[in-house]
């Protein structure tokens, strides 16, 4: 949460896809993928799924970093 704010973002703790626009949480910062309620809830509802490393690179590099290379989603993705 510390870095969050460091950068002037926002943390949202709980999801609600109904609340306004200002409040919508847009990313899941996580440590690995856990069959969770707020997962699922994440993923159906299309916010980023981010490893927390995610969040260590931001602070170092004093902003935020695109986010495709800490995305859990498309890291695990296995297609049949």
């Amino acid at each position: 949460r510390d870095i969050i704010n460091e950068l002037g973002g926002k943390v949202v703790t709980r999801f609600d896809p109904d609340c306004s626009e200002n409040e919508r949480a847009t990313h899941l910062i996580i440590d690995d993928l856990k069959k969770t309620e707020k997962l699922l809830c994440s993923i159906s509802s299309g916010l980023w799924v981010l490893h927390s490393s995610y969040l260590l690179q931001c602070r170092k590099l004093g902003k935020f970093v695109d986010v495709i290379i800490y995305s859990l989603i498309f890291s695990k993705i296995r297609f049949i």
